[in-house]
């Protein structure tokens, strides 16, 4: 059996984390879901821990410090900032509206290291330098669509007071928002067409790594916009979400750390037949939300399941402790 050990630098920064994570529990406890708390801060440490142990045994490995980042990114700018945010607004403390500010964007600034995770995969090099182009267009679409999300007058929807205290009047957001997301979203949806390449062309433990990979994304990739399509309507689902997020660093450090790399065939083929069924279900729950709609009104609580789930209005809040309140605009991670 293959021994993993971390290295002390690599332990540190985990350890970091944990800390990290164990403040924004705290911060959030009790004034959102206890899932939500949870398993995300799961998905943080998880994130630093698979990373810990790709980069303690292959020092250099680019995936194992790319899961480092964006899990010390997620713990910091999503779960602490959120957390002061949520804390502050029930006890009067400074800079809460800050921290849900960087809490509601933080997303859009990690996006381009879910593009190299996919480009890098799984020795953590290009197959091409050509595909240098494609990490640098989700830099660049998340660098001028950043600010655009930012100042966004409507964002304040997702503020606990009702509105962005960040709102800059007359900015160009719709300009912003329209180069910049096609971009950012473009380059996540072309970083795949290397991976397929490598697949197609992969033998033996590659092509083994690559389907413990594609099997977790290809499970987020069903999970989270179903889970969006359902938001409302069937709140069971929300949890899922950070489920699916948390099994793509596992199956890609289980895939590079080659521990118990067993040939997933038979996994594989009854997750897409879970996946078709999940697809054809929320097909029939659009369908059925489109004819009440029509039958009942906008007001009906299934028109408003198919809104546009990163811009959902909601009524302000009565003062004291907020209820939880991450939905589909605060947790699009794409790792």
């Amino acid at each position: 059996m293959k021994h993993l050990g971390l290295r002390a630098w690599p332990a540190s920064l985990l350890v970091a984390t944990l800390v990290i994570e164990v403040a924004a529990v705290a911060l959030s406890w009790g004034l959102e879901p206890a899932w939500d708390t949870g398993l995300y801060a799961l998905y943080a440490v998880t994130l630093v821990a698979v990373g810990a142990l790709i980069v303690s045994q292959h020092p250099g490995h680019r995936i194992g410090w790319l899961f480092i980042a964006d899990g010390i990114f997620t713990a910091a700018a999503a779960d602490a900032a959120q957390g002061w945010g949520l804390r502050a607004a029930g006890h009067g403390w400074p800079g809460g509206p800050f921290g849900e500010w960087i809490s509601l964007s933080s997303w859009i600034a990690a996006g381009p290291l879910g593009v190299l995770l996919f480009l890098w995969f799984p020795d953590g090099h290009l197959t091409r330098r050509g595909w240098q182009a494609v990490a640098w267009a989700s830099v660049i679409g998340a660098a001028v669509a950043l600010p655009g999300w930012a100042m966004d007058p409507d964002l304040g929807d997702q503020f606990i007071g009702g509105r962005n205290p960040y709102a800059v009047e007359g900015a160009p957001i719709d300009l912003l928002l329209g180069v910049g997301m096609p971009l950012f979203f473009g380059s996540l949806v072309v970083a795949i067409v290397p991976l397929v390449q490598r697949f197609r062309r992969s033998s033996g433990v590659e092509r083994l790594q690559l389907r413990w990979f594609a099997l977790a994304s290809a499970c987020a990739a069903v999970v989270l916009p179903t889970v969006a399509l359902l938001w409302t309507v069937v709140p069971a689902v929300r949890p899922l979400t950070a489920l699916a997020l948390t099994s793509i660093p596992i199956a890609a450090g289980v895939a590079i750390l080659r521990y118990r790399l067993y040939d997933i065939d038979l996994v594989i083929s009854r997750t897409l037949a879970y996946a078709a069924l999940t697809v054809l279900l929320a097909g029939t729950y659009a369908a059925i939300a489109v004819a009440l709609g029509a039958a009942v009104g906008r007001s009906s609580a299934w028109v408003t399941a198919g809104a546009h789930p990163g811009r959902r209005r909601r009524v302000p809040p009565p003062p004291g402790p907020h209820p939880g309140r991450r939905g589909p605009a605060i947790r699009p991670h794409p790792l």
